[in-house]
């Protein structure tokens, strides 16, 4: 099919990783990497489309795959994977949204035998008309396919280009989130490292803009992060899991806890106990020290508890948010301000 689209002869295909070259974009750099790998493995490229093409009961051998194939249209799609009798037009999300009729200009190229998919890291609304279309495939249940839906047959796929690319969509969270429960993290035979990279992530997105000269540390147990410097009145914010709330005697089960430590607490704002819920409906409880704790040139008197049952959730996305709004809460209390 060489109109509208040209799977041939595209000066953008990449025959060596070492001559990747500059993008737009981690997306565009991402799935040239992505085509890259596909290309050089064909039989993860098959597991590729057997994935896609499963709820459809269609099988079809793969030929090859394109990084952005050549088309007659200001909507160019991210991937084709050319199969025998079908062609598979692949739109790529890591970060961004769908652009307004983005997947309706894919379908409308009207091509015989030529489906079209959706891969984002979470959920993405897809207009009704494209998920009804005979041409739009999609997993059961789902409006679109997921990386994490691909990260395990990437990891399963022996060699070193496979295992390197499976850490590299691991470091972009498209990995599956194996974090289920509060048992993931206290589980004294493994590092809870997606626990720890929740932690961070959250504390990015909290204080990145209200205080960007802060520094994050995360705790040889991966299951605490100091956050240093988080305002000019503070010289710690520290969060971390414990088993039982070692501060909140009447808080039963696993909690995500917080410490706020204070350069000088004459004259501060008073802060008293208290229960509030975020925007998710996550429950912190605000409890002010009976008696003062000093670490490192800093006083603490509050610390904030939540219960970490409720903080895990099905998807990074989801935890890192609920991370996040605990520490909104606290940063609200300090007055901690988004510049």
């Amino acid at each position: 099919m060489l109109d509208p689209i040209e799977s041939t002869s595209d000066p953008k295909v990449l025959d060596n990783i070492f001559r990747l070259p500059e993008y737009d974009g981690p997306e565009d750099r991402f799935t040239a990497a992505w085509g890259y790998v596909l290309n050089r493995e064909p039989r993860l490229a098959q597991a590729v489309a057997d994935i896609l093409l499963k709820d459809r009961g269609i099988a079809a051998s793969v030929i090859g795959v394109t990084d952005h194939p050549k088309c007659n249209s200001l909507k160019k799609p991210d991937f084709l994977i050319k199969c025998e009798g079908l062609d598979i037009l692949v739109e790529h999300k890591l970060d961004a949204l769908l652009h307004q009729n983005q997947l309706e200009s894919y379908i409308g190229f009207g091509l015989p035998q030529t489906y079209v998919a959706l891969i984002a890291p979470s959920f993405q609304p897809v207009p009704t008309e494209v998920l009804s279309h005979d041409y739009y495939l999609k997993p059961a249940g789902r409006d679109h396919f997921r990386w994490r839906d691909f990260h395990p047959s990437v990891k399963s796929h022996p060699g070193w280009l496979t295992q390197e690319f499976a850490d590299y969509m691991a470091s972009l969270g498209m990995a599956p989130f194996t974090l289920r429960g509060v048992e993931d993290i206290f589980d004294p035979t493994v590092k809870p490292l997606q626990f720890d990279d929740a932690l961070k992530r959250a504390a990015a997105q909290a204080f990145a803009k209200a205080a960007p000269s802060c520094l994050f540390k995360g705790t040889p147990t991966r299951r605490g992060l100091e956050i240093r410097t988080p305002g000019a009145s503070l010289t710690l914010i520290y969060v971390w899991a414990e088993q039982r709330s070692t501060c909140v005697s009447d808080n039963d089960g696993p909690v995500l806890a917080v410490s706020v430590y204070e350069r000088n607490i004459e004259g501060s704002s008073s802060l008293e106990n208290a229960t509030m819920a975020t925007p998710s409906g996550i429950v912190v409880r605000r409890h002010r020290l009976p008696k003062v704790e000093e670490v490192g040139g800093g006083t603490c008197r509050i610390t904030y508890v939540s219960p970490l049952v409720d903080v895990i959730q099905d998807t990074r996305d989801e935890t890192v948010q609920c991370i996040a709004e605990l520490l909104e809460v606290v940063r609200s209390d300090f007055r901690i301000d988004v510049i």
